[in-house]
């Protein structure tokens, strides 16, 4: 999972606005927008299956250690960061926290869990995160190939939108509604999930491409990617380790040492 891109924006330091890290409209008759709105949900159902992505329906939690790469307005590397992912999925509220480090120290964290959400640098402590920003945090476990592991009920509406080109991957655009999250899913003529669309309130448009797809415990889940908003890349993200099935004790969603939250 890439850094997420709704974090408020940082004091000197361009880690907040990374930690913080569209399709056309088509118009048929009445019979041509079912067939198109079925072969959508055929496309995005397809992409469950040969991704696996059934299994994550099960797993407790999952746990990724990443080297992102963070880009200035102007496409220029600024900064290379480690960020360690947890989505804990064990409960009836879904848990999630990412930090990122400069070398050994812990540079940002950002978490939501049921009691609300919020980040923290060592130079402004922890900060609430406003309503829209935690929503757009939490919508973010209903995208791409997280969303799509509710089965094909949880998705509301799926219509495609022609060819399209994703941070450099082409595929079909297939707008889609999963439990209430819009978006747009970028399918490979392979079946696989080649990137994404959606919109972000600090950054405007993100389209993210995925590659370097590997099975890991029976899902093939993407090991890089990279983000571009307002045709600039924001984020490259090059996974080391993801696993499925961790189990989260509390200490993992701890506040950040020294914080008396």
């Amino acid at each position: 999972m890439p850094p997420n891109p709704h974090a408020p924006t940082a004091h000197r330091s361009p880690l907040p606005r990374v930690a913080s890290l569209l399709a056309a409209v088509l118009t048929f008759g009445a019979l041509g927008v079912a067939a198109a709105q079925q072969d959508a949900r055929s496309l995005v159902t397809g992409v469950a299956e040969t991704h696996g992505v059934a299994a994550l329906a099960d797993t407790d939690g999952y746990r990724s250690d990443a080297n992102v790469t963070l880009f200035g307005p102007t496409g220029e590397p600024v900064a290379q960061v480690r960020q360690v992912t947890l989505v804990d999925l064990s409960g009836a509220e879904p848990r999630f926290r990412e930090n990122l480090y400069l070398g050994d120290a812990l540079a940002s964290a950002t978490q939501f869990d049921a009691d609300g959400a919020w980040t923290w640098t060592p130079d402004t402590g922890t900060i609430d995160l406003p309503a829209a920003q935690e929503a757009e945090l939490r919508d973010a476990l209903d995208r791409g190939l997280l969303g799509l592991r509710y089965g094909d009920g949880s998705v509301d509406r799926a219509e495609t939108a022609g060819e399209a080109t994703f941070a450099g991957a082409t595929g079909t655009a297939v707008d889609v509604e999963i439990r209430g999250t819009e978006g747009t899913l970028l399918i490979a003529e392979d079946g696989t999930l080649a990137g994404e669309a959606y919109s972000s309130s600090q950054l405007g448009e993100v389209t993210v491409a995925y590659g370097d797809l590997r099975d890991v415990d029976g899902v093939l889940l993407p090991f890089s990617s990279e983000a571009h908003a307002n045709g600039q890349p924001v984020l490259r993200t090059e996974s080391e380790t993801i696993e499925l099935g961790v189990a989260f004790d509390d200490d993992a969603f701890a506040p950040p040492e020294g914080d008396a939250r």
